[in-house]
């Protein structure tokens, strides 16, 4: 009789130790999860009628419960302009990643809206044209 009350006694405490384990998951998730933050773009803003080269960067987190690998996206007013391919991140693994792209010279002075986008998440900013 004390064996099977042990034998109770055991299993309880793994079945208590594995919804504690998973508990910590459920906050973030159990699959990779690409957060996107502290998106940065220099320049920022152009006079109408120049144009030149920008940088777009951010940082990139694994906030998710495995290990993944997603496409990074830049897009433009909307538009899909460029893409990282088979970005692989860790859980909890942070990477900067960073776009090259020329803006061209002729847009109208106007607020334009960049961002990056992984599958999960976006940021953001605005490019700046005056006239």
């Amino acid at each position: 009789m004390l064996s099977r009350n042990l034998k109770v006694v055991v299993l309880f405490l793994f079945l208590l130790g594995l919804i504690v384990s998973t508990a910590g998951c459920a906050l973030i998730g159990p699959e990779a999860f690409f957060e996107i933050n502290d998106f940065e773009m220099v320049p920022n803003e152009f006079e109408e009628g120049e144009g030149g080269d920008i940088e777009i960067s951010a940082q990139v987190e694994n906030i998710g419960g495995k290990s993944g690998q997603q496409h990074l996206r830049l897009f433009y007013e909307g538009d899909q302009i460029d893409i990282k391919r088979d970005f692989t991140l860790d859980t909890g693994e942070k990477k900067d990643v960073v776009f090259a792209h020329e803006v061209p010279a002729g847009l109208e002075p106007e607020k334009y809206e960049l961002e990056i986008r992984s599958e999960d998440d976006s940021d953001g900013g605005i490019l700046y044209i005056f006239g």
